[in-house]
């Protein structure tokens, strides 16, 4: 019976016959004739709309652009030195740029936002100077985190004396909306004997 029923379904079709008097063949009919449709028209339809789907995606992330290290280490030093030329030139609002709105500064056992250590600063603006010079520095990064370890010597004037400081000191950075950020600053007085 159902060999019987494709055949005169196929043949009604294909013969472009109606009969009014077996409207269940007529809805069979139309059913197929949109599976015939949907099997040679539109099947191919998607499967090349998803090839050209996938095509595109994959085109896009090959077109992302490539993080060179070395360029991003850069980027990283660039913000670590804006940091310590703010410090140096009392510029708060520089210090403020270079750091993450979450930064914290471990120093010596004390624990500084960055507000805290503009606070900190201010007293000395007019009265102090100070340069810092970095050695023995080692840089990584990973992704959106970077870091660094080096020795800090710095000379500075307080009240027209002159003083040095020597500290070993990491910092971590994180880039956020494509820019570095200075995030952690460790920084421990150095011992002349110890070796980065």
């Amino acid at each position: 019976m159902l060999n019987r029923r494709s055949a005169l379904l196929k043949n009604f079709i294909l013969n472009g016959q109606e009969s009014a008097s077996n409207p269940l063949l007529q809805i069979h009919a139309k059913r197929y004739a949109e599976s015939i449709i949907n099997e040679v028209y539109m099947k191919p339809l998607k499967r090349f709309v998803t090839f050209l789907l996938i095509l595109i995606v994959v085109g896009f992330i090959g077109c992302q652009p490539k993080e060179e290290p070395q360029l991003e280490l850069e980027k990283v030093d660039k913000v670590f030195r804006s940091y310590f030329d703010a410090i140096s030139n009392f510029d708060y609002q520089a210090m403020r740029n270079a750091c993450s709105s979450d930064y914290i500064l471990l120093e010596d056992g004390i624990y500084w936002s960055v507000e805290g250590h503009i606070n900190f600063l201010k007293p000395f603006e007019g009265k102090a100077s100070i340069t810092y010079n970095f050695y023995d520095v080692k840089q990584s990064i990973d992704g959106p985190v970077a870091w660094r370890t080096h020795r800090n010597v710095a000379d500075a004037t307080i009240d027209g004396k002159p003083m040095n400081f020597e500290w070993l000191e990491s910092a971590v950075f994180h880039r956020q909306n494509n820019e570095w950020k200075l995030a952690v600053l460790h920084s421990t007085p150095a011992k002349l004997s110890q070796e980065l």
